[in-house]
């Protein structure tokens, strides 16, 4: 295996799951354990060459896998390629990358795909692997589903001033989001109807379906991560009993947490509600990186890789305290990530094994008090590593890639 690839390597964990069960208002009521099978290993295929790139449609059926050229793969092409697999393991389509992607996205049942180019390119492609437009631009896209937008993010390979723009499906440039500064941090809810976004000097703002700003925060200190839950319309109907009643009233709500490092060693979880009030905060008990929230925006996740090991947290948002923390006591070479899937919390973990002693990957889920559920083995190399890459949500599927080039699907 090549050193570059062991450098680059990390974990990928590519699921949805179904509504998360809303959690307790009070932190200490007992939680009823779910009757859960485990994942079902569908298959596993070689790909022809190291992956650089996974993305799962969120209708969970097709997966797009782009490649390069690695000698010590048997079988690599000597070009990088774009292929379109369905998570039945038929491959759709296969062709060379003619350009050198650095991301993409794929939208619901991959009708349109867009790539994202080193040189300043976004190209569209339809479900045949067809071009049907280009664009300029350099940013992460996200294909929103419901409003027929492209999001692209302008992280910080990207152009500053602009936070992120929005295109349509043609490819046409319809809005963007000026801002001062860079922008640090970018999550969008899972139902992909809100967003919320860090800049540099501790400001967050938050975003509607519409993509226009709902508020704005000023914090202390500077964020390294954020999380954003589902939008809940909750209606309600007069109770007075009158002959013509009042209209009913509606209130969307949900809610948004932010991970914050106050000075050089000392962090903190801010949460607020739809109109930016300020629900408390928490200071961690590890050193953490990664911040999501649950869909229902009742519990929130955390997750960090340092000296002291890999740990998970989990919090309760109405008590602004943490429940638990889980974790291996070993720093990994891979700095990973959680996913919050059916109310579990997925990740993958590096872990020491005797006899003989070696370093091995897995997959861990916790449900959302911390226990322990599953504790996943991985087809792979004894050598390798799950491939680090952006997270993508899609219904009861989990797609796993390795630094060996395989390629593995999952069920549950």
């Amino acid at each position: 295996m090549s050193k570059e690839i062991i450098v680059r390597v990390g974990v990928v964990l590519i699921f949805l799951g179904l509504t998360l069960e809303q959690a307790d208002a009070h932190r200490r009521r007992r939680i009823e354990p779910r009757a859960l099978s485990g994942p079902t290993h569908l298959w596993t295929k070689r790909m022809k060459g190291a992956i650089s790139g996974l993305s799962l449609s969120r209708s969970g059926k097709q997966i797009l896998v782009t490649t390069h050229p690695d000698g010590d793969i048997p079988g690599s092409a000597k070009h990088s390629l774009l292929s379109l697999l369905s998570t039945q393991g038929r491959l759709i389509w296969e062709q060379p990358a003619r350009f050198p992607i650095k991301d993409f996205a794929i939208s619901a049942r991959a009708e349109l795909i867009v790539l994202a180019t080193y040189d300043d390119q976004l190209i569209g492609v339809d479900s045949r692997g067809r071009r049907i437009w280009t664009a300029t631009g350099s940013c992460k896209p996200f294909v929103i589903e419901e409003t027929k937008r492209v999001l692209c993010y302008h992280d910080d390979d990207s152009e500053s001033q602009v936070a992120f723009d929005v295109l349509n499906w043609e490819g046409q440039k319809v809005g963007s989001f000026p801002i001062q500064g860079d922008i640090v941090a970018f999550k969008l809810s899972e139902d992909q109807k809100m967003l919320v976004i860090g800049l540099t000097g501790g400001e967050i703002v938050a975003f509607g379906p519409d993509l226009q700003p709902l508020w704005r925060k000023k914090l202390d200190g500077e964020v390294i991560d954020l999380g954003v839950s589902n939008l809940i319309s909750a209606v309600s109907e007069n109770p007075t009993p009158l002959v013509s009643p009042l209209p009913k009233i509606s209130s969307d709500r949900f809610k948004v947490a932010a991970l914050v490092r106050v000075d050089r060693r000392a962090q903190k979880i801010e949460f607020f509600s739809e109109s930016g009030q300020s629900l408390g905060d928490l200071t961690p008990s590890f050193s953490a990186e990664q911040l999501e929230i649950s869909k229902s925006g009742d519990l929130a996740f955390y997750y960090g890789n340092n000296a002291s090991g890999q740990w998970i947290g989990g919090a309760h948002v109405q008590d602004s305290a943490e429940l638990w923390r889980q974790g291996e006591p070993l720093y990994s070479r891979y700095s990973g990530s959680i996913n919050l899937s059916l109310g579990l919390v997925w990740t993958g973990v590096e872990r020491t094994v005797e006899e003989p002693v070696r370093r091995e990957s897995r997959v861990v889920v916790f449900d959302e008090m911390g226990k322990k559920v599953w504790d996943l083995g991985l087809p792979k190399d004894d050598t390798s590593y799950i491939f680090s890459h952006r997270i993508t949500m899609v219904p009861n599927w989990f797609v796993v890639g390795t630094d060996d080039a395989r390629l593995s699907v999952y069920k549950f």
